[in-house]
C-alpha cells in the first residue's frame, strides 16, 4: 500500500489539475496554482510517511481549488475572493499596488533630481525604482497580491479630518506612520465642527455638531453631504457618545450627555427614542461590549452601563473615578479605554472584560477628547486636546506591549473623524473653489 501511494505521488505531476480551458484569467490561475504546487512539493519532500504525504496532498487540493478557474472559482476572478484576483488590472483596481508604485516613483523622481548630468546616476536611480517596484503587490516578489511575504508592507490607511474655527486638518496616514499626505473634503466650516461620526451600513455618518446639532450627514467620496434626516436630540461629539451596534439591521446608538440622559437609535432611515441611561454621562465614550452598547464614565460619574433589551444596566465603575474626555474601542471580548481627565490628564489604558476593569498599559502621550481605531493586534489613537499626537500601541490581547508616536496634529480638535480608507482617496480632488492634485 505504501509503495502504491509513493507511485501515485510521484506520478502526480502528469495528472496535475489544470484551470478550465476557456479561463478568462489564465495567467493568474496558473500563477496561483504554481504557488500551491510549490508548497506541496516542499511539504512532500519533508515527509517520512504516507500519512504525511496525504496531508500535503489534501492541503494542496484545498489551495488550488480556490484559485481562479478551478472548482471553487469557476468563473475566474469574477466572484472570487482569492488575493491574486486583486491583480486584475491593478493599475486601476488595486489601491495598495498604486500606492506602492507611487512611493517607488516618488523615490525615483527625488533620486533623479539629485543627479548631476550623469547617465550612470540616472541608471542607478532607475535600477532602484525597478528593485522597489518588484516588491509591490502583483509584481515579482508579491505575485499573489497582499499580504506580501518579502515585499511591500500591506497595511491599513486611515483618514483623519477635523474642522475647528479657522484651523482644520485632513490627511491620510499609513498604519505604521511612514506615509502621511494631506487630503481635502468639499464642505465649508463648520459642517464637521464638534460633530460625531460612526460607520453605519458601510457608510461614514456624521451626527450633529455646531453647524446643526440635529443634522445627519455622511461622507460620499470627497463630499460631505447633509442627508436631510434629523436626530431627536441635540448631539455634540464632546458632550455625547455614540456607537454602531450589529442588530438585525445595524443601528447607531447616540446618547446626548449635554442636558440629561436621553438616548436614541438611528438605523439609516429614522431615529427613535430609546431608554435613558441611569446616570448622566457627559464627556463620556461608548463602544461595543459583547455586541451591546457600553457607555463609560463622564464628568459627573464613574459609572459604566450596558444597553440590554430591558434598558441600560449598571456594570463595574471605572477605576479612574469621574473620568471624562476618554476614548474607547472594542477588543475581543472586551473594551479598552485610553486617556481622559480625572484630577489630571491620563495616559493609562484600561480593559473592561468579564464585567471588571483592569489596568493593562500606559501610552507615551496624553489623550483627551481623542478618537481611536482598533485593529487585530494594535490600536491607533488620535488626540483631540491633549498632546496633539497620533500614537500606535501594540496589543497582545491582554496588555499593551509597546507604543510609538507616529505623527501629530498642528491644532486641537474634539473627537477627530477617523476611518479606514484607500491610500489614494481624494488625492486628486476638485471643488468649486479649488483643486488638490
Amino acid at each position: 500500500m505504501y509503495f502504491a501511494w509513493i507511485l501515485l505521488i510521484s506520478s502526480f505531476e502528469a495528472f496535475r489539475p489544470k484551470p478550465r480551458a476557456d479561463c478568462p484569467d489564465e495567467d493568474l490561475a496558473l500563477t496561483c496554482d504554481s504557488y500551491c504546487y510549490k508548497d506541496f512539493v516542499e511539504c512532500k519532500d519533508s515527509c517520512l510517511s504516507s500519512g504525511c504525504e496525504r496531508e500535503c496532498l489534501a492541503t494542496y487540493t484545498d489551495c488550488y481549488e480556490v484559485c481562479p478557474c478551478f472548482s471553487k472559482c469557476p468563473l475566474g476572478c469574477a466572484d472570487c475572493d482569492n488575493s491574486i484576483c486583486s491583480c486584475v488590472s491593478p493599475q486601476e483596481n488595486n489601491s495598495l499596488y498604486k500606492q506602492c508604485i507611487d512611493e517607488a516613483s516618488t523615490e525615483f523622481t527625488g533620486c533623479v533630481k539629485n543627479c548631476t548630468a550623469s547617465p550612470t546616476c540616472y541608471e542607478n536611480c532607475f535600477s532602484g525604482f525597478m528593485k522597489e517596484s518588484e516588491k509591490c503587490p502583483c509584481n515579482a516578489k508579491c505575485e499573489l497580491g497582499c499580504p506580501c511575504d518579502d515585499g511591500y508592507k500591506c497595511q491599513p490607511f486611515i483618514t483623519a479630518i477635523c474642522q475647528y474655527s479657522s484651523n482644520h486638518f485632513g490627511y491620510v496616514m499609513s498604519a505604521d506612520g511612514h506615509y502621511k499626505e494631506d487630503r481635502f473634503y468639499n464642505r465649508s466650516y463648520p459642517f464637521l465642527h464638534r460633530a460625531g461620526h460612526a460607520l453605519l451600513n458601510g457608510q461614514m455618518m456624521i451626527f450633529g455638531g455646531d453647524q446643526d446639532s440635529k443634522k445627519i450627514g455622511r461622507i460620499d467620496g470627497c463630499d460631505l453631504v447633509d442627508t436631510g434626516k434629523r436626530l431627536i436630540n441635540n448631539f455634540y461629539s464632546y458632550y455625547g457618545a455614540l456607537v454602531t451596534v450589529p442588530e438585525v439591521h445595524e443601528e447607531t446608538i447616540l446618547c446626548e450627555g449635554y442636558n440629561g440622559k436621553s438616548c436614541e437609535s438611528f438605523d439609516g432611515s429614522v431615529s427613535l427614542a430609546i431608554s435613558e441611561t441611569k446616570e448622566q454621562h457627559q464627556y463620556s465614550c461608548m463602544a461595543l461590549y459583547e455586541n451591546q452598547a457600553l457607555i463609560i464614565a463622564g464628568s459627573y460619574t464613574n459609572g459604566t452601563e450596558v444597553l440590554s433589551v430591558s434598558g441600560w444596566q449598571s456594570e463595574a465603575e471605572h477605576p479612574e473615578g469621574d473620568l471624562y474626555g476618554l476614548s474607547c474601542a472594542s477588543v475581543d471580548g472586551g473594551v479598552l479605554t485610553i486617556g481622559g481627565y480625572s484630577g489630571g490628564y491620563k495616559k493609562t489604558v484600561y480593559l473592561f472584560k468579564n464585567e471588571q476593569w483592569t489596568l493593562v498599559g500606559e501610552l507615551k502621550n496624553n489623550f483627551y477628547f481623542g478618537s481611536m481605531m482598533m485593529f487585530d493586534d494594535y490600536f491607533i489613537a488620535f488626540d483631540g486636546y491633549g498632546d496633539y499626537q497620533v500614537e500606535r500601541a501594540e496589543w497582545n490581547g491582554t496588555h499593551v506591549t509597546s507604543s510609538q508616536t507616529l505623527s501629530s496634529h498642528e491644532v486641537g480638535c474634539y473627537r477627530p473623524i477617523v476611518f479606514e480608507s484607500d491610500p489614494d482617496q481624494c488625492s486628486q480632488f476638485c471643488s468649486n473653489d479649488f483643486c488638490y492634485v
